[in-house]
């Protein structure tokens, strides 16, 4: 993968990650291994740890590394992870300014279906791609992926269905933190698989994104 830098914004003194999610996901996008290969090879990818070795992670983290997308000028953000907290207002404003400034959100649907209401945040903000899951066959939605309407807006009448894409997701191949190639479900990787296909429009039009950054 063409990792330009990773950064650790936890409190973990290692950036190691501990349990392949991240691995995974990046190299969903952008491995180079013959065996396992990404969909965009060629990106470049800005690895954030977010999340403790104990899974916890803070809205001030993330607020660290999304400044950190606004002052480098990163294109695309993968959030292969997501929360029922939708009244995180410092995050979601935080969202908002990024798509603002012509960032492209991608963000899991979440992977508490099949019932309706189960959006997680921020992939349930109609500024934010959030992306489920179809099932292994690719002929349904997957039954772990979540679904429903947005609450955003249901004091005007009605909320907005999401997910707004749905791809792959139910038994993906991809990196190991051996290298190896092992396989995993859920909304996350395809998330990945969407955000891989962002950067891959995006670098049809490279005119475009220098004028973005300008």
């Amino acid at each position: 993968m063409k990792v330009k830098e990773v950064f650790n914004f936890s409190h973990d003194k290692s950036s190691r990650d501990a349990f392949g999610h991240g691995t995974f996901i990046a190299g969903v996008v952008g491995s180079t291994a013959s065996e396992c290969p990404g969909i965009a090879p060629d990106a470049e990818l800005y690895v954030f740890k977010l999340f403790t070795e104990d899974r916890v992670s803070y809205t001030s983290w993330f607020l660290d590394a999304f400044n950190f997308v606004l002052q480098y000028g990163i294109d695309i953000v993968n959030l292969s992870n997501g929360s029922s907290d939708f009244l995180d207002l410092p995050f979601i404003e935080k969202i908002n300014e990024l798509t603002a400034n012509g960032v492209i959100i991608v963000s899991a649907i979440g992977n508490e279906g099949p019932f309706q209401g189960t959006l997680n945040n921020p992939g349930d903000l109609a500024n934010v791609i959030g992306v489920g899951s179809l099932d292994t066959a690719l002929n349904n939605v997957a039954s772990f992926s979540s679904r429903g309407m947005t609450t955003w807006s249901l004091l005007e009448g009605v909320g907005t269905l999401k997910p707004d894409l749905i791809t792959a997701g139910s038994s993906i191949q991809g990196l190991g933190l051996q290298g190896e190639c092992v396989v995993t479900s859920g909304t996350s990787v395809s998330a990945s698989i969407i955000t891989a296909s962002v950067a891959l429009a995006l670098s049809a039009f490279p005119d475009e994104l220098t004028r973005k950054r300008v």
